[in-house]
């Protein structure tokens, strides 16, 4: 029987709680988690309850207690494993398993850190990558047992992004799991060199003297369901939810003007290096019939 206690958050960890109860050589032992009322808003998902639904005990909680790693000592696990867990383990807990492996959104070891799936978006990139490593003192630096490369689609958002790195981790981990357990799969040092990023900065207003690379990359990450980036026009907001490159060259305008109204209300707007459509967006508060017409036109600014 493999003793295994999980550290995690997010659908991911469910994902991993259903596949090893169906297997009878595993014995879930405690799943420890980080619940946040975002992830509930967001996905109607609560990990708590539906880990106590299929009988496993649930520890949620911000920071581990001595008791917590008394426990964990007691229960002598074989395994631990971390997936989208919000805290980083320390010596204490992962040192007392044999195996101890997190599954981490990026091809380490590039995009070490906590929203790797988010800077490679605003980064440009156009591969994403899963790897399931081993847990030891560092962020994101222990050595590798398996990892994928993927495409990233045009203009996919940071939200779609994030739940697809979570779809092919996990079939990551199911396809490796045993094979890392069982000594078939070995893990190997990381290359050299690498990078880190930390967390996002808290950026909310759309600056259109930036490139529309850049532009267009900000807007996809924060797109719904998380917080949309945001302009003024006059006395409104407009908050942007898409927007989309205009490939076709241009004169170079000012950065921030309607250039024109394309069908359905769309916006042409000048930026650094050319123009964006602003392709989905809302005024808040709204307008009313009498005010589109003065809002939504070329020109305004």
């Amino acid at each position: 029987m493999i003793k295994t206690i999980i550290f995690g958050c997010q659908k991911i960890t469910l994902d991993i709680i259903d596949y090893l109860i169906g297997e009878k050589r595993v014995k879930i032992l405690k799943l420890y988690t980080y619940e946040l009322p975002a992830d509930y808003a967001r996905t109607k998902l609560s990990l708590v309850n539906e880990a106590k639904n299929r009988n496993i005990e649930v520890v949620n909680t911000k920071n581990f207690s001595q008791n917590d790693i008394d426990n964990i000592s007691l229960l002598s696990p074989d395994v631990i494993i971390s997936s989208y867990y919000r805290k980083l383990l320390p010596k204490e807990i992962f040192s007392k398993a044999k195996i101890s492996m997190n599954i981490h959104p990026s091809y380490l070891p590039y995009y070490r850190g906590p929203v790797p799936t988010a800077w490679a978006i605003l980064n440009g990139e156009n591969k994403f990558g899963v790897s399931i490593h081993e847990i030891d003192n560092g962020i994101d630096t222990g050595n590798i047992f398996i990892q994928k490369l993927y495409n990233i689609k045009p203009l996919e958002t940071g939200y779609e992004l994030y739940s697809r790195a979570m779809e092919k981790g996990f079939q990551l981990f199911k396809n490796n799991f045993f094979k890392i357990v069982e000594g078939e799969i070995k893990s190997k040092k990381q290359k050299d060199g690498g990078s880190y990023y930390g967390i996002l900065k808290d950026e909310v207003m759309i600056n259109w003297a930036d490139t529309k690379e850049n532009i267009v990359n900000k807007v996809r990450v924060r797109a719904r369901p998380y917080n949309p980036m945001q302009t003024c026009l006059y006395s409104k907001y407009l908050i942007i939810n898409k927007i989309i490159p205009y490939k076709k060259k241009l004169l170079i305008q000012k950065p921030g003007y309607i250039l024109k109204v394309l069908g359905k209300n769309k916006l042409l707007v000048s930026v650094a290096n050319g123009a964006v459509i602003v392709d989905e967006y809302e005024f808040f508060p709204s307008l009313s019939q009498h005010e589109e017409k003065i809002y939504i036109k070329a020109g305004n600014f």
